[in-house]
């Protein structure tokens, strides 16, 4: 679950907890306000009756007639009573439904003045009961109230609370929204400088408005931002110095190296001793090996501020100039070209530069008696270059790190250019926005795929 849902429910729950307690609260003071209210009223008109039951039963005769004081009553009041005797037996009730076991009673004592009974439920109404004895009988009067407020009161608060739970759901989803995207921009905008300095735009920077944690966590990112602009410079201030020393250090040690190949040639020719020509000769191959590697050099060094130059070129020039470049350097090999109909924007020394060094790679791993094949496959937003040999193939150790600079083995390269072929064809690769993949094949020998943008930026 992501962190700005986590701050939603969290938010939105919180709000409809604080609502229900309050909303708790709430009701209870309601409802027991509601209820002292009736119980002042319910004493009120129990004690009007009890007293004109009393000032009845003062004018009686001995022989009591209950109907007769109940009808009295009646007349004056439309409120519901009873009467009963010391047994608990009705003597008279005013609600003919109303039988001794349809509420709890309690007669009270003759200490006690009026018991009035918790809530009492019956038919999903709600009734208070209130009994006391009269003065100098046996007989009680229970006093049934039928909580009329109450009950009315209750179905509005009901009603109302309800819809108040709707009211207050959809606010708060309303207000946990608001709340969560205010605390998830910050955080959002963290994580976008963030993916924006992983990508490489080491100038972006937070907008910091606050002095909190989040606030400290923006200026801590911009310091490191800083930082790592400074160690940048200086890790190419290094690169730069290094490459500087390198493309001097191959222009410069070129012309001796031509001399001591020209004198190490004109040696050769001379009269030598077996053993003498035998060093002349070694002379002579190390020399010439020197002079690939500042070549070399030179043209890895130079591809690092390389400005492409593009122009349209057909998949057919490509074709005749790869078995042109075959028949000049190993017209024995087999050379199988079948490339894709296409137009592509390239720079097309540094493909030719690309393209001849896999090739001398395979020749030299061959030994210029295996076959080579080349195809192309022209899809919608790349062409796909796929280079095969039947060569020995690569040790699997060397496989990842075949374009590294300088790495290269005798046993499956006996390449003169020390391991700068393949680093100059990633590079290319690279300024072409392209992907490279070398592997070796089921049988023998390697394939090299190259995919490359149809539109260069």
């Amino acid at each position: 679950m992501k962190y700005f849902f986590k701050i939603y429910l969290y938010i939105f729950f919180s709000i409809i907890l604080l609502f229900g307690v309050i909303s708790v609260f709430f009701l209870y003071s309601v409802y027991h306000n509601t209820l002292s209210q009736e119980k002042e009223t319910a004493l009120s008109r129990e004690h009007v009756i009890y007293l004109l039951i009393n000032a009845r039963l003062n004018k009686a005769d001995e022989e009591l007639d209950y109907e007769e004081i109940g009808s009295f009553v009646d007349q004056a009041t439309t409120d519901d009573f009873m009467l009963l005797d010391r047994k608990g037996e009705i003597l008279y009730s005013s609600n003919k439904d109303y039988q001794a076991d349809t509420f709890e009673l309690k007669v009270p004592k003759e200490s006690e003045k009026v018991l009035i009974s918790n809530v009492q439920l019956l038919n999903k109404n709600k009734y208070l009961v209130l009994t006391e004895k009269l003065a100098d009988t046996d007989l009680v009067l229970v006093y049934v109230d039928p909580l009329v407020e109450l009950n009315q009161s209750t179905t509005q608060l009901t009603f109302s609370y309800y819809l108040l739970v709707v009211i207050i759901i959809l606010l708060s989803a309303i207000v946990s929204l608001v709340l969560a995207n205010m605390l998830i921009k910050p955080i959002k905008q963290l994580i976008k400088t963030t993916e924006a300095i992983t990508k490489g735009d080491t100038d972006t920077r937070v907008s910091v408005s606050t002095k909190d944690e989040l606030g400290d966590l923006g200026n801590s990112l911009n310091a490191m931002a800083d930082k790592f602009n400074q160690d940048i410079d200086h890790i190419q201030e290094a690169k730069d110095t290094q490459d500087l020393f390198l493309a001097n250090l191959a222009h410069e040690i070129r012309t001796p190296l031509t001399s001591i190949s020209g004198y190490s040639q004109m040696l050769k020719w001379s009269e030598l001793s077996e053993e003498d020509l035998e060093s002349v000769e070694y002379i002579h191959s190390e020399s010439e090996r020197l002079s690939h590697l500042s070549k070399d050099i030179l043209k890895l060094t130079q591809l690092n501020n390389y400005e492409l130059e593009l122009r349209d070129i057909s998949t057919n020039e490509i074709t005749s100039d790869l078995h042109l470049f075959m028949k000049v350097n190993s017209p024995e090999t087999l050379l199988s070209v079948n490339l894709d109909e296409s137009n592509l924007t390239l720079d097309y020394n540094l493909f030719k530069l690309m393209t001849y060094n896999i090739m001398t790679n395979s020749l030299n791993a061959s030994k210029n008696l295996g076959d080579m094949s080349i195809t192309g496959k022209n899809n919608q937003d790349n062409y796909e270059f796929i280079f095969e040999d039947n060569g020995p193939g690569i040790p699997e150790d060397l496989l990842i790190r075949v374009t590294e600079a300088f790495v290269t083995s005798d046993a499956s390269r006996n390449d003169h250019h020390l391991g700068l072929g393949l680093s100059i064809v990633k590079k290319v690769v690279e300024l072409h926005q392209g992907t490279l993949e070398i592997n070796n094949k089921e049988s023998s020998g390697v394939i090299v795929k190259i995919t490359l943008a149809k539109e260069v930026n």
